[in-house]
């Protein structure tokens, strides 16, 4: 973790030198970590997949997304910003729980579900935890997806309801890129929210994998000793 931290710190640092290495960190913390607050609407377009970008679209009169010049919006009903920000608190408080549950409820289990199950529900839940959370950030999302098509194929998990959410993870966050319906449509299912619901059908999927390794675990017959 450590080497890590370092390489992450001193690489960009390397690539473009330490004067503009830190411009380009300040920049960031002042136009997107402190201009950011909930509840503000600031960052709440459809670069920002996150859940409390979503709270802001849904909950704040505030602009969606771009098409051609012309802002839309998705708004719900409008709360005063005091409540959105709450909102956001609360989304982020909801997901260090789940956090919490998973290690407290799986901790005796397999070590392919409290161990490399756990990684792969916390890699499923940064791009939600993050007040920002652009679509290149969603490279995080890699080994938990790994790890469900091992659990899939590797572990045999039949159970059909978290295959269900296996492919509504697909459909959420894949199939609904400019790929396959064009830009408005793509950026209208981000706007209301599709790519971080797929996020949350991966993470669903991952609790109920490891739901039901646990219970075929504990369904197995003791060795003769």
């Amino acid at each position: 973790m450590v080497l890590g931290g370092l390489i992450g710190v001193l690489a960009p640092a390397l690539m473009v030198g330490l004067s503009k290495d830190e411009s380009y960190h300040r920049e960031w913390v002042e136009q997107v970590a402190l201009s950011n607050a909930p509840g503000t609407g600031n960052w709440a377009g459809t670069g920002n997949v996150s859940l409390r970008a979503q709270a802001d679209r849904f909950f704040l009169n505030t602009d969606a997304f771009v098409y051609k010049g012309r802002l839309y919006r998705v708004t719900i009903v409008e709360l005063p910003r005091a409540i959105v920000r709450l909102i956001g608190h609360l989304v982020m408080l909801f997901i260090a729980l789940a956090i919490g549950i998973y290690a407290v409820r799986f901790q005796n289990a397999p070590e392919i579900v409290s161990k490399w199950g756990g990684f792969a529900f916390v890699f499923s839940l940064i791009p939600n935890f993050s007040p920002v959370a652009e679509i290149p950030h969603l490279v995080l999302l890699v080994p938990a997806y790994i790890y469900v098509v091992h659990v899939w194929y590797f572990q045999s998990t039949t159970d059909r309801l978290f295959r269900a959410l296996v492919l509504l993870s697909f459909v959420f966050t894949s199939l609904t890129t400019k790929s396959f319906f064009g830009l408005f449509v793509s950026r209208m299912l981000a706007a209301l929210g599709f790519i971080s619901l797929g996020i949350l059908f991966l993470s669903a999927a991952i609790f109920r994998a490891a739901s039901c390794i646990q219970r075929n675990a504990n369904r197995a017959p003791l060795m003769p000793a």
